[in-house]
């Protein structure tokens, strides 16, 4: 009752000055409310001003936002835009990044948030978006390796793995893009060396090779060929080729089909798709036990 006799006192004022006494009434009736529209309207009705109703921490951050974009001057709304920011990063309040977004200020909230809540996965999910497609920041790196450690301790290997293919995309449409000059991201793990000459037969990135592209760069010896169909065995950058499977359904599957595969123990090797269909048959059906070079007995 107090609320709308208090609304029904101040509204036919809306254009004239209140007294003293209808303004103390209302300041003490709005220290009362906890429904944050009801102390929006009786605050603009009593100041006759916009400036206090965005202050209003009772309100969604997104409707004190609306307000301000449509009531306040430029310069009020900038000042009100950067307080709102150092009260985000301040309190970790992650709805802040609705003013700050995917930038440096807005990983300053979520590191605030990522202090106050402790939710790494949160933080590494919006980090993968931001570093390094849009900026580079260290902390974003660093939720990632922490939100990867956690779920290898919860055992959760497959989640890390989509996790890790998600950035990948994210990095790979960001380099497409022209957002992201391109790069190695993940350090080589296996390396393939010549059989001739022991060195590494490392792809060339440039795209500048002397000689043959399938050769080795250091001696100039073929590399060996694939057991079954003869073909030479030799990764080969494909700029074109690698644009056109990248957005293919099927670029995994042709992936592992042009695998190389290497017996440990005779060192022969072949396509992937060619060894598994030797020793396993297309079907089922038709298996074969030994080696598919000749004189070879290797299992």
């Amino acid at each position: 009752r107090d609320v709308f006799g208090t609304l029904a006192a101040l509204i036919p004022s809306a254009g004239g000055i209140l007294s003293n006494e209808l303004r103390t009434h209302t300041e003490h009736v709005i220290v009362r409310l906890r429904d944050p529209y009801f102390r929006v309207m009786l605050t603009q009705l009593a100041s006759k001003d916009w400036f206090e109703v965005p202050e209003e921490e009772l309100l969604r951050l997104r409707g004190r936002l609306a307000i301000a974009f449509q009531f306040l001057e430029d310069k009020a709304l900038s000042s009100y835009l950067r307080r709102m920011t150092d009260q985000a990063c301040t309190r970790g309040d992650i709805g802040g990044l609705i003013i700050g977004g995917l930038t440096p200020t807005g990983m300053n909230i979520v590191q605030g948030y990522v202090d106050r809540t402790g939710d790494v996965q949160t933080a590494a999910i919006l980090g993968a978006h931001a570093s390094p497609a849009k900026f580079v920041d260290a902390r974003a790196e660093w939720w990632l390796e922490t939100y990867r450690s956690l779920l290898d301790g919860f055992k959760l290997f497959h989640h890390r793995v989509a996790f890790g293919v998600e950035r990948g995309q994210i990095l790979q449409d960001a380099v497409q893009n022209g957002d992201l000059a391109p790069f190695e991201w993940a350090p080589r793990q296996i390396l393939i060396r010549c059989s001739y000459c022991s060195k590494p037969k490392n792809p060339v990135l440039d795209g500048v090779h002397r000689g043959r592209p399938t050769a080795c760069p250091h001696c100039s010896c073929a590399p060996p060929r694939c057991s079954d169909c003869l073909v030479t065995l030799s990764i080969v950058p494909d700029g074109a080729r690698e644009a056109e499977l990248s957005h293919s359904h099927t670029a995994h599957q042709n992936t592992i089909d042009e695998a190389i595969i290497i017996c440990q123990t005779c060192q022969h090797s072949g396509h992937a798709s060619h060894i598994l269909d030797w020793f396993f048959g297309e079907d089922g059906a038709r298996s074969h036990d030994m080696c598919p070079v000749a004189d070879c007995d290797c299992h």
